[in-house]
């Protein structure tokens, strides 16, 4: 320290410039630390970064992020399975892939058009067919 010709505050200014800066947080809410006593600072930051890095480690680690495309669960993926199939329109890929190679149409599985230009539209989901026969119902 006596190399620099620095004083006090210099080297506290210094030091305190290269912390965590969760260090520097809870330094500031300390009222028992001198300004002036360099050792008794260095003291005090020590026992604070170490426990920061201990709260740090023990800190339960986040689950990464899953991607809404991949299932890892068994229970997500017979889920996810059923309610594909309970869905009219539901093409599976193996049989897209056939209907693509066959020149049929992906969404009715015709021959003469493709998706785009397909005249039969989707069908109606269970829900939507229930909802319509009710309203018809209703009318009579």
């Amino acid at each position: 320290m006596a190399e620099l010709d620095w004083n006090t505050e210099a080297y506290i200014a210094q030091f305190t410039r290269g912390l965590h800066w969760k260090v520097k947080e809870l330094l500031s809410t300390k009222d028992s630390v001198p300004d002036n006593d360099l050792e008794a600072i260095f003291a005090a930051l020590v026992k604070i970064d170490n426990i920061r890095r201990e709260n740090e480690e023990n800190r339960p680690k986040k689950a990464p992020a899953k991607s809404p495309v991949t299932a890892t669960t068994t229970s997500t993926t017979t889920t996810q399975r059923v309610r594909l199939s309970e869905d009219p329109n539901y093409v599976t890929p193996e049989e897209r892939d056939r209907r693509r190679a066959s020149g049929l149409c992906v969404k009715c599985g015709q021959k003469g058009h493709g998706i785009k230009q397909c005249p039969n539209g989707w069908k109606a989901t269970i829900k939507e067919a229930a909802k319509v026969a009710e309203d018809e119902s209703g009318k009579e």
